[in-house]
């Protein structure tokens, strides 16, 4: 899935996609990284980012995430 965050929380990142806002789970095994492949935390990825996330689907809708890439950052950065 490919999309901009719109909202983050502790496990939790919420992304517009072209089929509508995604919630998406984080967790420690979740591995993040950078555009120029460097590894992260959560707190590196900031709202207005753009993410591809490699995941499972869950109960709800959740897409519980494997990997998380961000693509670009903010414009602003």
């Amino acid at each position: 899935v490919i999309g901009v965050v719109i909202a983050k929380s502790q496990g939790l990142l919420v992304i517009r996609t072209r089929g509508g806002p995604r919630n998406v789970a984080v967790s420690q095994d979740t591995k993040i990284l950078l555009p120029a492949g460097q590894e992260a935390g959560i707190a590196d990825i900031l709202r207005g980012a753009e993410v591809g996330v490699i995941g499972t689907f869950e109960g709800g809708g959740v897409l519980a995430a494997e990997v998380v890439v961000v693509i670009q950052r903010r414009p602003d950065q």
